[in-house]
């Protein structure tokens, strides 16, 4: 078996999370007024927005984990 030298360009391989090309940057963490200016910003219809707003209640009510790592 022969290896073989490929000169390629790796560049459009190589992952970062660039905040450059996003197109709506918001705080760290998700809230109500998050969802509200995502919607605005989309320019979704109403029902759209209380859809959004009623998921983020549920999303809200359940319990959320204390501990980030489970430690063996």
């Amino acid at each position: 078996m022969t290896t073989e030298n490929l000169d390629m360009d790796y560049s459009k391989y190589d992952f970062k999370d660039s905040t450059e090309l996003y197109v709506h940057l918001s705080k760290k963490g998700l809230s109500k007024d998050t969802v509200i200016a995502i919607s605005k910003m989309k320019d979704e219809p109403q029902w759209m927005l209380d859809f959004r707003l009623r998921s983020y209640e549920i999303f809200m009510k359940k319990p959320m984990r204390s501990k980030a790592f489970i430690t063996p």
